[in-house]
Parts: C-alpha cells; sequence; structure tokens
C-alpha cells in the first residue's frame, strides 16, 4: 500500500535534489570550459611545433 509521507518532506527532498542538480551542472560546466582551454591550448602548442619545423 501507498505510505503518505508528509508534503514538507517531500518538498525538502525535492529542494535537495534540485540543489545537487544544479551543483552537479556547473561542475559539467566548468569541465567543458577546461576541455575547451585544454584544447585551445594543445592546438596553440601543435602550431608552434609545425612553425619550429
Amino acid at each position: 500500500m501507498w505510505s503518505f509521507v508528509s508534503a514538507n518532506k517531500v518538498n525538502s527532498e525535492k529542494k535537495r535534489l534540485m540543489d545537487e542538480k544544479q551543483a552537479l551542472d556547473r561542475e559539467i560546466k566548468q569541465k567543458r570550459l577546461e576541455t575547451k582551454r585544454l584544447k585551445r591550448v594543445l592546438k596553440s602548442k601543435r602550431q608552434a611545433k609545425k612553425k619550429k619545423k
């Protein structure tokens, strides 16, 4: 059977999950930026290497 939990408990859990999701989204965004930056650095290093030859 259904066990009824208080709306308050559900809402607090929902809020906790939303906060967790936001934190993860921020982390993903940061990692993406980091990846872009690293790719750019790699690209410039490769080009510098080509110029040396």
